[in-house]
């Protein structure tokens, strides 16, 4: 947590770790939070006053202002672990997807949440992302991005674009969708491929490219600012940092 200069680690033992990142190599434990469940998934909103943990088949709510309090929990996803969670920039949007092949789109109301939509999908997706209140993005399992519109008169959200990706289909990988507003660019790994998608101010007209890498375990971040893209390759033990250019 970049405000607070907290790190929180979680494993899906339901272990929960808040540590101080002041001093690399003086990391002091704050404290060490054993929730009930499996812990699969996990995001924290931009003020770090809230934390989400998907486990499964429900969604918890923790306040972590001056010690960390759930306040509610969701059941949700017919009980299947919930392999992502992401909130939109105005953090009144949550979004999850499961094993359950289905998404789950839920509203701020007041200070409680409420699941809005469950949408059915052909094949369940282990990675979502918000790009802005409009839209988010939807990884199946298998080599395609899904891109998913808000209706406003409906009040829900329709998919409206797929775009092919590289990689191996079916390929069981851990990554998450990273997207960068400053630079409007989302990336994606996939086995040996880093994917990069473009262009969400026009939907009608994105563009992707890939890299290729030795190897299937490919880790990458940008930059605050999105100036450069750090990918780790874990199979080659090194790293690599580019510098991304307006073309």
């Amino acid at each position: 947590m970049e405000k607070s200069k907290q790190l929180v680690l979680y494993t899906v033992f339901g272990s929960i770790q808040v540590a101080s990142i002041v001093g690399l190599n003086n990391n002091k434990q704050i404290f060490k939070l054993k929730t009930l469940v499996f812990t699969d998934s996990l995001t924290i909103n931009k003020d770090e006053s809230i934390t989400i943990i998907g486990s499964q088949g429900q969604i918890t709510f923790w306040h972590n202002l001056n010690q960390w309090k759930s306040f509610q929990t969701l059941i949700c996803h017919n009980m299947a672990p919930i392999y992502s969670l992401s909130l939109n920039p105005s953090d009144t949007l949550l979004i999850s997807c499961s094993y359950d092949s289905t998404i789950n789109v839920i509203r701020k109301s007041d200070q409680q949440w409420v699941i809005i939509q469950i949408i059915q999908v052909e094949v369940h997706g282990l990675s979502l992302c918000f790009i802005n209140d409009d839209y988010f993005v939807f990884q199946p399992i298998d080599l395609k991005v899904q891109v998913y519109q808000y209706q406003r008169y409906e009040d829900n959200f329709v998919k409206v674009k797929e775009i092919a990706i590289q990689g191996i289909e079916y390929h069981l990988d851990n990554s998450f969708f990273q997207y960068n507003a400053a630079k409007d660019i989302l990336i994606k790994s996939n086995a040996q491929f880093l994917n990069l998608i473009s262009g969400f101010e026009n939907v009608e007209q994105l563009t992707k490219s890939s890299l290729f890498f030795l190897g299937n375990r490919i880790s990458s971040t940008f930059s605050n600012n999105g100036d450069y893209l750090i990918v780790i390759n874990n199979f080659e033990k090194k790293f690599i940092i580019y510098m991304l250019k307006e073309s």
